[in-house]
This record gives C-alpha cells, structure tokens and sequence, in this order.
C-alpha cells in the first residue's frame, strides 16, 4: 500500500489522490501522515497538491449535488404506503434492481473520495514544517 501511494505521489498529485480514495481511509491515516509530512518545502508538491485536492474536492462535490439532486424531486415525497413483509421481498421485475445499487455505489465512492481528500487537507494543514499555505488549502 506505501509502495503504492509513494510512487503515485511521485507521479503527479491527481494520481496519488486516485490511488489513497481506493484505500481504506482508517487503515491508511499513518501511511498518508508519513507521505505528507515527509514532503519537503523545495518540492513542487507543495504548490500542486493543494490545487489537485481543491479540483478533487470541486469534482467529487459536484457528482454528489448531481446524484442526490436527482433522487429527491422537489415535489414533496408522501410517507411510504404500509405493505406486508412479505411484497417487500419480492421483485416484481419492473424496477431495475442495478440501478438504485449503481448510484448508491457512485455516492460512496464519492463520499470515501471526500473522506480522504478532507483527511488529507488536515494532513497538509499540520505540516510539522509548513510546507502548505493554508489559503491554497481552503481556498
């Protein structure tokens, strides 16, 4: 797992960011605390990592608004009518059962991408040296 994000981060910002979203975040805090802690001030790293997170961020925010925005009309949802368990299990074969899992799935992916972009602003943010100005990583 090292390995991989410290090649990916050698590679460009956007790769690293794609390879730590695939991870785990809580099996994968040190490993991401020692990567970006040890970048040093004299790296280009310092100046693009904050832009990829901000387009990352930017990016994965607006697929979440896109799909959570087409789930809900904005017509006011009535409660669910009461049936019995049973019809509950039952696939009648005229919804597409792919379909609700498919967009659940995309915003999970996109929340875990948030999760560890937002953990990785937090990392930057408490550089033991500062490497990262704090407007590049609010802004």
């Amino acid at each position: 797992m090292e390995k991989r994000l410290c090649s990916s981060l050698q590679t460009s910002p956007e790769s690293f960011l794609a390879a730590a979203a695939t991870l785990p975040l809580k099996p994968s805090k040190p490993t991401l605390k020692n990567l970006i802690h040890s970048i040093p001030s004299s790296s280009p790293l310092s100046t693009s990592l904050p832009l990829a997170l901000h387009s990352t961020i930017s990016t994965s925010l607006d697929c979440f608004k896109h799909n959570t925005t087409n789930d809900n009309p904005k017509t006011p949802a009535s409660p669910p009518a009461k049936r019995p368990r049973r019809l509950l299990r039952k696939n009648t074969g005229s919804e597409d059962p792919l379909g609700g899992m498919a967009k659940g799935q995309c915003q999970n992916l996109e929340l875990r991408r948030l999760s560890v972009c937002a953990h990785i602003v937090m990392l930057c943010g408490t550089h033991p040296n500062g490497v990262f100005e704090h407007e590049g990583l609010v802004g």
